[in-house]
């Protein structure tokens, strides 16, 4: 295991994550108007696409080779610290800083079921508001690592240096003009 190649991913994903965790904070604080809430995040996608490319390229730029596989390698790393700092912060939010606004949103949806004439169908309330914040702990995390997967993948195709040297010099002089 490249340990310098994990200890760049680390400080690259504590930058990397004030995106997402920006726009998570924006989204659940702020209560936006829709439109804006996606405009936020429409924002967050390129802002998260644009750095990990930067990020990619940057620690690729001390490598003699730095083909597609190593791009997409070092980009999921990047993204997966990144997962684990941002369910960690969606964990303290629930747990910690809103404990009660999961009970508050199954009482009214099972009030809205009970308006529209669903009753309760057997649920067990007190169950469900137990195990579900461990439960949207895992499929958050699980959700953005698979997130991870595909910008990594996407990202890579940017950030990749060809193999061939003499494009490698056209692909240097091109980022040097930009």
């Amino acid at each position: 295991m490249n340990n310098q190649a994990w200890t760049s991913a680390g400080k690259d994903a504590l930058w990397f994550s004030i995106v997402p965790l920006a726009a998570y904070a924006l989204g659940n604080y702020l209560h936006l108007p829709g439109w804006l809430s996606f405009l936020v995040w429409s924002l967050k996608i390129f802002l998260i696409a644009h750095l990990l490319i930067r990020l990619t390229r940057r620690f690729g730029q001390g490598q003699s080779l730095f083909d597609y596989s190593k791009a997409f390698g070092y980009g999921f790393k990047i993204c997966l610290l990144s997962s684990i700092l941002c369910t960690a912060y969606f964990a303290l939010d629930i747990f910690a800083f809103r404990p009660d606004f999961l009970a508050e949103v199954i009482a009214t949806s099972l009030a809205t079921l009970e308006d529209q004439g669903m009753g309760s169908m057997g649920i067990d309330t007190d169950s469900v508001i137990k195990s579900l914040p461990r439960t949207l702990t895992a499929v958050y995390f699980l959700y953005l690592v698979c997130c991870g997967i595909l910008f990594s993948a996407l990202t890579a195709l940017v950030a990749k240096r060809p193999d061939n040297p003499f494009e490698n010099q056209a692909f240097q002089d091109q980022q040097d003009q930009a």
